[in-house]
């Protein structure tokens, strides 16, 4: 079973030279699960990227906050991956 999952289907009337192709999430074993990074609105300082594992950045605003109590706000930078698969019938299909 696919651990694939649809996140929009090219199928209600697509511009011209999408019709039928699929956007999925590009759960391949040699893709991360996704990138994340924070970054500090007070100050501009930004943790580490990191990938697959969400919980490093988030001790990092933590730390940050302790080191800085009245930084408090923080921007999470997600990087995810695509993959794009056409048509049955799509020459670029296979």
């Amino acid at each position: 079973m696919s651990r694939r999952r649809v996140i929009r289907s090219a199928m209600v009337a697509p511009p011209d030279g999408v019709r039928g192709r699929t956007v999925t999430a590009d759960v391949s074993e040699d893709m991360p699960r996704g990138v994340f990074q924070v970054m500090c609105l007070s100050c501009g300082l930004a943790s580490m990227r990191v990938e697959d594992e969400q919980l490093p950045v988030e001790v990092w605003a933590l730390q940050h906050t302790g080191l800085h109590p009245a930084h408090r706000r923080y921007r999470l930078v997600t990087e995810s991956f695509w993959l794009v698969t056409p048509a049955p019938g799509d020459p670029h299909h296979g």
